[in-house]
Protein backbone atom coordinates (compact mmCIF):
# COMPACT_ATOMS: atom_id res chain seq x y z
CA UNK A 1 0.00 0.00 0.00
CA UNK A 2 0.80 3.08 -0.92
CA UNK A 3 2.37 5.83 1.56
CA UNK A 4 0.71 9.30 1.84
CA UNK A 5 2.36 12.07 1.18
CA UNK A 6 2.86 15.14 4.01
CA UNK A 7 1.65 18.79 2.80
CA UNK A 8 5.39 19.45 2.53
CA UNK A 9 5.82 17.12 0.08
CA UNK A 10 2.94 17.52 -1.93
CA UNK A 11 3.50 21.13 -2.11
CA UNK A 12 7.02 20.61 -3.10
CA UNK A 13 6.08 18.30 -5.85
CA UNK A 14 3.11 20.36 -6.87
CA UNK A 15 5.83 23.26 -7.37
CA UNK A 16 8.50 21.17 -9.20
CA UNK A 17 5.46 20.57 -11.31
CA UNK A 18 4.42 24.24 -12.11
CA UNK A 19 8.52 25.13 -12.61
CA UNK A 20 8.69 22.16 -15.09
CA UNK A 21 5.16 23.41 -17.24
CA UNK A 22 6.49 27.14 -17.41
CA UNK A 23 9.69 25.76 -18.92
CA UNK A 24 8.19 24.07 -21.01
CA UNK A 25 5.71 27.20 -21.95
CA UNK A 26 8.55 29.15 -22.40
CA UNK A 27 10.47 26.64 -25.16
CA UNK A 28 7.23 26.89 -26.87
CA UNK A 29 6.91 30.45 -26.32
CA UNK A 30 10.21 30.85 -28.35
CA UNK A 31 9.27 28.65 -30.66
CA UNK A 32 5.75 29.96 -31.97
CA UNK A 33 6.80 33.50 -32.09
CA UNK A 34 9.47 31.97 -34.76
CA UNK A 35 6.47 31.44 -36.63
CA UNK A 36 4.91 34.66 -35.67
CA UNK A 37 2.01 33.18 -33.78
CA UNK A 38 0.35 34.46 -30.85
CA UNK A 39 0.61 32.49 -27.22
CA UNK A 40 -1.39 33.08 -24.04
CA UNK A 41 -1.43 31.06 -20.76
CA UNK A 42 -3.86 30.92 -18.10
CA UNK A 43 -4.48 28.89 -14.68
CA UNK A 44 -6.63 25.63 -14.92
CA UNK A 45 -7.62 23.35 -12.11
CA UNK A 46 -5.81 20.05 -11.95
CA UNK A 47 -7.22 16.99 -9.33
CA UNK A 48 -4.73 14.19 -8.85
CA UNK A 49 -5.15 11.60 -6.49
CA UNK A 50 -2.21 11.98 -4.58
CA UNK A 51 -2.07 15.96 -4.50
CA UNK A 52 -5.87 16.56 -4.61
CA UNK A 53 -6.38 19.87 -5.98
CA UNK A 54 -3.91 22.59 -7.57
CA UNK A 55 -3.83 25.38 -10.08
CA UNK A 56 -1.07 24.89 -12.77
CA UNK A 57 -0.66 27.15 -15.85
CA UNK A 58 -1.98 25.78 -19.12
CA UNK A 59 -1.53 27.55 -22.97
CA UNK A 60 -3.31 28.63 -25.91
CA UNK A 61 -1.45 29.10 -29.41
CA UNK A 62 -3.31 30.78 -31.68
CA UNK A 63 -2.04 30.16 -35.27
CA UNK A 64 -4.09 31.48 -38.92
CA UNK A 65 -5.28 27.96 -39.36
CA UNK A 66 -6.39 26.95 -35.60
CA UNK A 67 -5.87 26.82 -31.96
CA UNK A 68 -3.93 24.54 -30.04
CA UNK A 69 -4.03 24.40 -26.42
CA UNK A 70 -1.19 22.91 -24.23
CA UNK A 71 -2.99 21.83 -20.43
CA UNK A 72 -1.25 19.63 -17.74
CA UNK A 73 -2.66 16.06 -17.37
CA UNK A 74 -1.17 14.75 -14.37
CA UNK A 75 2.39 15.45 -12.44
CA UNK A 76 2.02 11.91 -10.97
CA UNK A 77 2.62 9.04 -13.47
CA UNK A 78 3.89 6.30 -14.62
CA UNK A 79 7.41 6.14 -16.30
CA UNK A 80 7.85 10.17 -16.36
CA UNK A 81 7.48 12.89 -14.61
CA UNK A 82 4.25 14.36 -16.00
CA UNK A 83 2.43 14.21 -19.02
CA UNK A 84 0.23 17.55 -20.75
CA UNK A 85 -2.24 17.08 -23.24
CA UNK A 86 -1.97 18.76 -26.51
CA UNK A 87 -4.71 19.17 -29.08
CA UNK A 88 -6.22 21.44 -32.09
CA UNK A 89 -9.40 22.94 -32.38
CA UNK A 90 -10.86 22.65 -35.09
CA UNK A 91 -9.19 18.96 -36.33
CA UNK A 92 -9.99 17.57 -32.74
CA UNK A 93 -6.45 15.51 -33.16
CA UNK A 94 -3.98 15.48 -30.21
CA UNK A 95 -1.40 13.81 -28.53
CA UNK A 96 0.59 13.49 -25.18
CA UNK A 97 3.37 15.05 -23.94
CA UNK A 98 5.47 12.66 -21.26
CA UNK A 99 8.50 14.30 -19.45
CA UNK A 100 10.20 11.26 -19.41
CA UNK A 101 13.58 10.42 -17.29
CA UNK A 102 15.71 8.48 -19.13
CA UNK A 103 18.25 6.68 -16.99
CA UNK A 104 21.78 4.96 -18.00
CA UNK A 105 23.21 2.13 -16.27
CA UNK A 106 26.43 2.62 -14.25
CA UNK A 107 29.18 0.76 -11.94
CA UNK A 108 29.65 1.98 -8.47
CA UNK A 109 31.98 0.03 -5.57
CA UNK A 110 30.23 -0.90 -1.96
CA UNK A 111 32.83 -1.73 -0.44
CA UNK A 112 34.57 -4.33 -2.51
CA UNK A 113 31.74 -5.51 -5.01
CA UNK A 114 30.70 -3.66 -7.91
CA UNK A 115 26.86 -2.58 -8.11
CA UNK A 116 25.03 -2.01 -11.24
CA UNK A 117 23.19 1.15 -10.68
CA UNK A 118 21.00 3.54 -12.78
CA UNK A 119 21.69 6.94 -12.97
CA UNK A 120 19.20 9.84 -14.17
CA UNK A 121 21.00 11.20 -17.71
CA UNK A 122 18.58 13.48 -18.76
CA UNK A 123 15.16 14.67 -18.67
CA UNK A 124 12.61 15.17 -21.94
CA UNK A 125 9.48 15.48 -23.28
CA UNK A 126 8.09 12.41 -25.61
CA UNK A 127 5.08 13.06 -28.01
CA UNK A 128 2.40 9.99 -27.51
CA UNK A 129 0.00 8.88 -29.39
CA UNK A 130 -3.33 8.46 -27.72
CA UNK A 131 -2.46 4.61 -27.68
CA UNK A 132 0.79 5.13 -25.90
CA UNK A 133 3.12 4.77 -28.78
CA UNK A 134 5.73 7.08 -28.87
CA UNK A 135 6.83 8.97 -31.75
CA UNK A 136 10.55 8.92 -32.09
CA UNK A 137 11.36 12.56 -32.55
CA UNK A 138 13.44 14.68 -30.42
CA UNK A 139 11.80 17.62 -28.73
CA UNK A 140 13.09 20.46 -30.93
CA UNK A 141 11.58 23.52 -32.87
CA UNK A 142 11.67 21.69 -35.92
CA UNK A 143 9.95 19.03 -35.22
CA UNK A 144 7.24 20.97 -32.39
CA UNK A 145 6.52 23.18 -35.56
CA UNK A 146 5.89 19.77 -37.71
CA UNK A 147 3.27 18.27 -35.03
CA UNK A 148 1.68 21.65 -34.91
CA UNK A 149 0.88 21.12 -38.44
CA UNK A 150 0.03 17.71 -38.56
CA UNK A 151 -2.84 18.47 -35.42
CA UNK A 152 -3.83 21.27 -37.40
CA UNK A 153 -4.11 19.18 -40.58
CA UNK A 154 -2.10 20.73 -42.95
CA UNK A 155 -0.35 19.63 -45.37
Amino acid sequence: MAQALTRSQTEEIIQEWIDTLNSLYNQVEEWVATEGWTCEREEVEIEEGYLGKYMAPSMTITTPEGDLFMEPYARIVIGGKGTVRFYAIPTLRRVKLLKEMRELPRSVSIGSRPKTTLSPLSEEWTVLTDSGIKLRQSWSCANFIILVNDLLGIE
